[in-house]
């Protein structure tokens, strides 16, 4: 386990493969996981922003992607996104996991039902220089998410186009 602040998280270490080519990717167990997610509905900010990060992380693994979607990860995610940070690293954080986990069809389907896209086209709306990064992640989502002809209409109907 890797310790950011003082919170545990899973080690982000090797996917056992011994060839030399391959990458380290991300991984973690479904309690892991669960236990990430849970953290994003903490008091403290900083924590919440931290897991969306960690999840972020380990949604750049394809088996990850699933597996955060199966421990119902998406609507605390999209509720980070709709969150009242006033600097927009939590909603960033968060938005960048979803973005990350729209590249999954099967996901797509699913965060556009969990009500995503007002709240990334609310996050795409927002104002200020310190909320800049939580757009480009909300725009990345959004774009991810719009592939499917579906969500298409639903982002125009939210207003971002």
């Amino acid at each position: 386990m890797s310790s950011f602040g003082h919170r545990r998280w899973p080690s982000f270490g090797s996917s056992g493969s011994k060839k030399s080519d391959t990458k380290d990717v991300p991984q973690a167990s479904r309690e892991e996981v669960q236990s990430i997610i849970t953290q994003l509905n903490d008091a403290d900010a900083t924590v919440r922003r931290d897991a969306a990060g960690a999840l972020r992380a380990l949604a750049l693994h394809a088996d990850m992607k699933k597996l955060i979607v199966k421990c119902h990860g998406i609507g605390p995610l999209v509720d980070l996104c709709d969150g009242v940070d006033t600097d927009g690293r939590g909603a960033e954080a968060a938005a960048r996991c979803l973005w990350n986990l729209a590249v999954d069809d099967d996901n797509k389907v699913q965060i556009a039902a969990s009500g995503a896209v007002p709240a990334l086209v609310a996050v795409l709306s927002s104002k200020g220089e310190e909320r800049r990064g939580a757009r480009e992640a909300a725009a990345g989502a959004l774009r991810n998410l719009a592939v499917r002809p579906e969500n298409r209409a639903l982002i125009i109907e939210g207003g971002a186009a």
